[in-house]
């Protein structure tokens, strides 16, 4: 920029530009000092009039200064308030930051407060129902026991009276009787059946049933002994109610009769007689509970004859309203 467009335009707003316009008015001013200092008749007034529009340049480059200076303080200030408001906008963002995460903090710690809380309010209500059922599960199990017990005692007694009665009437005696005859006779015929294991029975059949007993072998004593014995038990028992069957009876008296009887005819009676005593027995175990028989029958051992138990997969075994029907079950 000249001095002349310095005096013809609008004064600078720049640092440098009036930098540079001051270093080119102070070489105008030179100049215009040297011409006017020639005393020539032509370049003394122009030195003047340079010198007029150099001084007034001067002061226009200084308000321009001036208001430039000005200009930069407005900015600094602007600048400096810029910062200062970005600085507490940080602050305020780095408070409320730290402001919401202790919240959250405290909102997670009250949360896992309760969530604590809860837990042991529930551990508590399961430790509650827990003792409760177990309550319940000893009351049951308690009250079971004294059922079972009471049961024990209940079939106890019943299986005392039933054998109590097997005795009274006979039935213990002839059983006891006929157990040892089947060991016997089971030397010549299957005491259940009948079947013959040998040819002749020694104290039966043609020639050795016409004979005393005093005349007859060891053997043939023996079997009558026997037979005589099982006989002579059901001649006893006879007033009992279990054995007064008239059938019964006729068996017996066909039993003990060895004069003129064949081998055949006392193996039909020996065999009807164990099958009317079992009839006989079932008739009293027909009084008492299914499991009262099956308890007598466990405490008199693995070789006892059992009667059938009454239940529903036993075909031989009826429920009435009295009680049961048996049929006795050789094991």
């Amino acid at each position: 920029m000249t001095p002349y467009e310095l005096l013809l335009g609008n004064p600078p707003t720049d640092e440098d530009q009036i930098r540079a316009a001051a270093a080119r008015l102070r070489g105008t001013d030179q100049r215009s000092v040297l011409a006017m200092l020639s005393g020539d008749r032509i370049l003394a007034p122009i030195g003047q009039e340079q010198m007029r529009a150099t001084q007034g340049t001067a002061r226009g480059l200084a308000k321009a200064r001036q208001a430039l200076e000005e200009r930069n303080a407005r900015k600094s200030m602007f600048d400096q308030e810029w910062k200062m408001r970005q600085q507490l906008a940080e602050e305020d963002r780095v408070a409320r930051s730290k402001e919401a995460a202790a919240n959250r903090a405290f909102q997670y710690s009250q949360l896992a407060a309760q969530q604590e809380n809860w837990k042991a309010q529930n551990e508590t209500e399961a430790a509650w129902r827990e003792a409760q059922a177990q309550a319940l599960r000893d009351k049951y199990a308690e009250e079971e026991r004294k059922l079972a017990a009471k049961d024990e005692k209940l079939i106890n007694d019943e299986t005392r009276r039933l054998s109590f009665k097997l005795v009274d009437e006979g039935i213990t005696d002839l059983e006891s009787s006929i157990d040892i005859a089947d060991k016997e006779v089971s030397k010549y015929f299957d005491p259940n059946t009948g079947q013959r294991k040998v040819g002749d029975i020694p104290g039966y059949g043609g020639v050795d049933s016409t004979l005393p007993n005093a005349l007859l072998g060891e053997d043939g004593k023996r079997l009558r002994n026997v037979l005589a014995s099982v006989r002579n038990k059901i001649l006893k028992a006879r007033s009992g109610a279990a054995v007064t069957d008239p059938e019964m009876m006729r068996l017996a008296e066909e039993l003990g009769t060895a004069m003129g009887q064949t081998e055949e005819e006392m193996i039909q009676a020996y065999v009807n007689v164990r099958k009317a005593l079992d009839h006989v027995k079932g008739g009293v175990y027909a009084g008492f509970a299914p499991e009262v028989a099956e308890m007598y029958e466990s405490r008199l051992g693995a070789n006892a004859r059992r009667v059938a138990p009454a239940n529903a997969s036993n075909p031989n075994v009826r429920q009435t309203r009295s009680g049961y029907t048996y049929e006795v079950s050789e094991e």
